[in-house]
């Protein structure tokens, strides 16, 4: 028998053992002991949630709800005492179901039988339409919050360049002090995210990001900021003696301890979905270093990319995770967690996605998409991606640098065996000889690709995972470039090998069908196709000369955007 009562201002939670029910009362409750000679457990909870779970487990509840609410009769009213909000009311399952929607950190005293509202955690103007939606009589005001979003100001120098929108980023993320920006990709979080540190001189600062944006980092704030130092960590570099310093997720957790004694003011988390992952040693680096910084500012085009649990360690790192409870009762609540066929606790589904919206951003995130602030975009924005070669990469450019006709030779030699090619191996060294700084100058530009194009996968992947409907055009030079990133993401081609019947075909499907990526050939894709579908597009290999850069940008120039 399966039952729930109330005494002693605490729920009896009464069954005949079951492991199963076991481990339920232990994650669904966070305050509840076990009672070993009475054989039940004592739970400290909200009413609805032990509603909540008696239906979900088939319990019976022995207490009469209106009675246990019977405190709360008579006119509905409020009172404010060090930031928290009494409300006294006669139980309404709509008011509950409104508490839970909108507000974090509402708890049940079983006490004094009223819910309490913590004033600090929440917005006062949606408290005040609460009172006033179901008529609560209060005669307190409630205080302002911490930082009002009207005082915020921003450094001149940014108040001067930034787009209204990333005005108001920045000063979302100055009033929260630490906060979530998941705006869709390309509308600037990075220039955010530096406008705040640098606004409120939230120094010294950490960047984490991932391998492929290092550089660009410290381009950026160079580009505002000439007067702050910047220090790139890597694997062979550990100096935190700067103002900005800047290390990939990759070797986080190597660093880990050095960076938590390091006494960061402020710390950002570029592409935060890389912590989603709460067993990963990057996460687990990620929440202890947190811990220690007092800013923390998260920045993903796709803070969740299939399910809400992705969340959880992104919230936890921003330090607001209690405003959930904990992540077992995140789980239970959002994530619709139960026990599957096997026995094993499932996470993967969704729930109360609504009340999970209103939640994250009462905590600090904030969203924007191109199309809510296309007006305010400006007609096209370039983005150069710099990477520095390891030492082992750097030593195979110059060897073959000093010796590119033995480059070639070894080159062409692995091309004419794959393919079964005699003499194809000479006929490039004759060619090579006959113009050699030129060959030199092309068989290294691919060598480079070879040794960037982790790189390159990197910034794609991101991109893809960023929104699920954007499209992307990858134009590179060589041919063994495209067939690599076009057979990795089994994309569409366009390239000069193609007939013009299979090149209209491969242009149709991208303008209106769903495969989100082709890959072109400069040379065979930078005039005479149209490819608006796409409002972001990538040169993994930049040709001779800029012209041919302008025409293949021309492919999607901005009209992809103005019609979303």
């Amino acid at each position: 028998m399966r039952t729930i009562d109330f005494k002693n201002d605490a729920f009896i939670v009464s069954f005949d053992f079951n492991a199963d029910l076991v481990f339920e009362v232990k994650t669904f409750f966070k305050n509840r002991k076990f009672n070993p000679e009475k054989k039940y457990w004592i739970v400290y909870d909200s009413i609805d949630r032990i509603i909540e779970f008696a239906n979900k487990n088939k319990f019976e509840i022995l207490f009469d709800v209106s009675n246990l609410m019977s405190n709360y009769s008579g006119p509905r009213s409020a009172t404010l005492d060090k930031n928290i909000i009494s409300l006294n009311f006669e139980y309404n399952k709509e008011i509950f179901e409104y508490l839970k929607s909108h507000f974090v950190g509402v708890k049940y005293d079983t006490k004094t039988k009223k819910l309490l509202l913590n004033v600090e955690y929440n917005d006062k103007n949606t408290i005040l339409e609460f009172l006033k939606k179901y008529k609560f009589k209060y005669d307190f005001e409630i205080p302002e919050q911490k930082v009002n979003n009207a005082d915020v100001k921003i450094k001149d120098t940014y108040e001067k360049i930034l787009m209204q929108f990333q005005k108001d980023g920045v000063k979302h993320i100055l009033t929260y002090n630490s906060a979530i920006i998941a705006d869709e990709m390309g509308l600037g979080k990075t220039i955010q995210a530096i406008a705040a540190i640098d606004s409120a001189e939230w120094y010294p600062a950490l960047i984490i990001c991932p391998a492929s944006l290092k550089y660009n980092w410290a381009l950026e704030y160079s580009k505002w900021n000439k007067n702050i130092s910047v220090s790139i960590l890597s694997s062979k570099d550990a100096k935190l003696n700067s103002q900005i310093n800047i290390i990939n997720y990759d070797i986080l957790d190597k660093y880990k301890d050095i960076l938590v004694k390091s006494k960061f003011k402020s710390v950002v988390f570029d592409e935060s979905q890389y912590i989603k992952n709460p067993k990963a040693k990057r996460t687990k680096a990620a929440l202890k270093i947190a811990k220690k910084v007092e800013h923390k500012i998260l920045l993903s085009g796709t803070p969740i990319n299939n399910r809400p649990n992705e969340l959880i360690s992104q919230i936890e790192v921003l330090g607001k995770l209690n405003y959930f409870g904990n992540r077992r009762e995140f789980e239970i609540r959002y994530c619709d967690a139960h026990r599957d066929a096997l026995g094993h606790w499932d996470v993967s589904g969704a729930s109360n996605l609504i009340e999970l919206h209103n939640k994250l951003k009462i905590i600090g995130m904030m969203r924007r998409e191109k199309k809510e602030v296309l007006n305010e975009l400006p007609e096209k924005t370039v983005e150069n991606i710099v990477l520095e070669l390891e030492d082992n990469e750097y030593k195979q450019y110059k060897k073959a640098e000093n010796d590119i006709i033995k480059y070639i030779l070894e080159k062409a030699l692995e091309y004419e065996k794959e393919h079964n090619l005699k003499g194809y191996a000479m006929d490039k060294v004759v060619k090579a000889k006959r113009a050699e700084y030129l060959v030199k100058l092309e068989a290294l530009k691919q060598l480079t690709f070879d040794l960037k194009k982790k790189y390159v996968f990197e910034w794609i992947d991101n991109f893809l995972d960023s929104s699920v409907d954007e499209k992307l055009v990858i134009f590179t030079k060589h041919r063994a470039a495209l067939k690599e990133i076009s057979e990795k993401y089994n994309s569409l081609i366009i390239s000069g090998e193609q007939n013009l019947e299979d090149r209209a075909k491969a242009i149709n499907e991208f303008q209106t069908g769903d495969n989100r990526m082709i890959t072109v050939s400069i040379a065979a894709g930078r005039e005479g196709i149209t490819l608006t579908r796409a409002s972001n597009m990538l040169f993994t290999e930049l040709s001779w000369t800029p012209l041919e850069h302008m025409q293949a940008e021309d492919r999607i120039h901005r009209i992809g955007q103005k019609i979303q």
